[in-house]
C-alpha cells in the first residue's frame, strides 16, 4: 500500500506541478505553488529512492532538509496569492536559509568524517544528540512559525472580503489553504509526538500514514490550487486613533483618513447616483476594484464612505440592490414563469444558495413567501 501511495504521490505531483507551471495567465502564486508541489515531489521521490535500493534507515537529515523547504513556501503562496505583486521580492529567498543551513551543516559533516554513505551518515548523525536536537527544533520552529505567519495573513485577508467582494466563492475564501496548512500542522506534530515518545503500536505505520497524508494534501493543493483565483487585497491594518474608554467603530477607523467631509458627502452622492443608473450590481463578479474604475473613487475611499457615510460594507450594499431588483422582478407580471434560480442570476447573484440566504437576512422571508405575500 503504501509503495503505492509513495509512487502515486510523485507522479501526480510532478505532473500538477507542471501543469500549475504552464497555467496561462501565470501569476507568481502559481509558480510558488508549482514549486511547492515540485517539493512535495521529491518528498516523495525520496522515499522511492529508499524503497528502490531497500533502505531500512530513516534519511531524516535529508527529509528535515526538504520540509524545511515546504514551511517557507506555503507561507509565501499565502503572501502572493492575496495580493498581486509586479515581481517576486529577493529578500523573501532568506525565508529559505534555515533548509540551506541544515544542507551545509549534512555537507560539511559527509565531506569531515570518515563515513561516506547514507547509512553510515544517519548513524553518525544519530550517534550526535545535541546535532540531532539543534536540527530538530529547527523543524519544529520552522513549522509553526511560517504556519502561524501563513493563518494571520489569512485571516486578515478573510476579515476583509466582504470590504472587497461582492459575492460568494470558494475561489475567494482561501478556506482550502487554511485546511491544507492546519492539517499540516496536524500531521507533522502527530508524527512528532509519535515519534518522540516511541508508540511502538504506531511506529510500524508511521511511513504509511505519513505517504497517505501526504498524498491526500498533493490532491488538495493541486486541484484547488490550479483552480485558484489570483486575488488582489491591501491587507494592510488600518491605524486606529482610539479615545480612552471608546469601542472601535467605524468613525474611530478612519480617524488618519486625508478624506474631507464635503469631499466624502460627494463621493456618496456619484456612488449611489452610479449605482441607479448603471446596474453595475449585475455583475456577479463584482469587486470594489471594479466599481473604482468605474466611478473614479479611489478603492479604499468606497470602503470608506460606505462604512461612515452609509453604515454598510461592500457587501451588503452591493448585494441589497439585487435583492430589490429581484424584488421587482418576482412581483412582475411579466416574469411570473421565471424560476428563482432565473431571477437570482438575471438580479446579480453568482448562486441559488447566495440569493435565498441574502434575500431572507434582507427581507425577512424566502422568495416563495415574499411572492405569495
Amino acid at each position: 500500500m503504501e509503495l503505492a501511495f509513495i509512487h502515486i504521490g510523485l507522479a501526480h505531483s510532478l505532473f500538477a506541478g507542471l501543469i500549475v507551471l504552464l497555467k496561462r495567465p501565470s501569476s507568481i502564486s502559481d509558480k510558488i505553488l508549482s514549486a511547492w508541489l515540485f517539493v512535495m515531489a521529491s518528498m516523495f521521490a525520496l522515499n522511492v529512492f529508499k524503497q528502490h535500493y531497500s533502505i531500512e534507515i530513516d534519511l531524516w537529515p535529508v527529509s528535515i532538509m526538504i520540509s524545511l523547504t515546504w514551511h517557507p513556501l506555503f507561507y509565501l503562496y499565502s503572501k502572493y496569492v492575496i495580493k498581486e505583486y509586479e515581481r517576486f521580492s529577493k529578500s523573501d529567498l532568506f525565508l529559505f536559509s534555515p533548509a540551506v543551513i541544515v544542507f551545509f551543516i549534512v555537507l560539511f559533516h559527509y565531506y569531515n568524517s570518515e563515513y561516506k554513505d547514507l547509512e553510515s551518515l544517519t548513524d553518525y548523525f544519530y550517534s550526535h544528540l545535541q546535532l540531532r536536537k539543534i536540527i530538530g527544533w529547527s523543524f519544529i520552529f520552522s513549522l509553526w512559525i511560517y504556519a502561524v505567519l501563513s493563518l494571520n495573513i489569512i485571516f486578515r485577508y478573510q476579515k476583509q472580503i466582504s470590504s472587497t467582494y461582492s459575492y460568494e466563492s470558494d475561489k475567494i475564501s482561501l478556506t482550502w489553504l487554511l485546511a491544507v496548512i492546519v492539517i499540516t500542522l496536524v500531521i507533522y506534530n502527530f508524527i512528532i509526538l509519535i515519534s518522540a515518545f516511541h508508540t511502538s503500536s504506531f511506529i510500524a505505520h508511521i511511513e504509511l500514514f505519513r505517504s497517505g497524508a501526504l498524498l491526500t494534501l498533493v490532491y488538495v493543493i493541486s486541484v484547488w490550487g490550479y483552480r485558484q483565483n489570483q486575488l488582489n487585497v491591501d491587507i494592510e491594518p488600518i491605524r486606529l486613533n482610539k479615545s480612552a474608554g471608546t469601542n472601535d467603530s467605524a468613525s474611530g477607523k478612519y480617524q488618519t483618513s486625508s478624506l474631507k467631509e464635503n469631499q466624502a458627502k460627494d463621493y456618496m452622492d456619484k456612488l449611489i447616483d452610479f449605482m441607479n443608473h448603471s446596474q453595475i450590481w449585475k455583475d456577479n463578479e463584482l469587486t470594489v476594484s471594479k466599481l473604482s474604475s468605474q466611478t473614479g473613487i479611489p478603492k479604499h475611499y468606497i470602503t470608506q464612505v460606505l462604512n461612515e457615510n452609509i453604515q454598510k460594507n461592500f457587501y451588503n450594499f452591493i448585494n441589497e440592490y439585487r435583492v430589490e431588483c429581484a424584488k421587482n422582478l418576482i412581483k412582475s407580471p411579466e416574469h411570473q414563469a421565471w424560476s428563482f434560480v432565473a431571477i437570482a442570476y438575471e438580479s446579480g447573484f453568482n448562486s441559488k444558495s447566495a440569493f435565498y440566504n441574502f434575500f431572507k437576512k434582507h427581507t425577512g422571508m424566502t422568495p416563495t413567501e415574499y411572492k405569495n405575500a
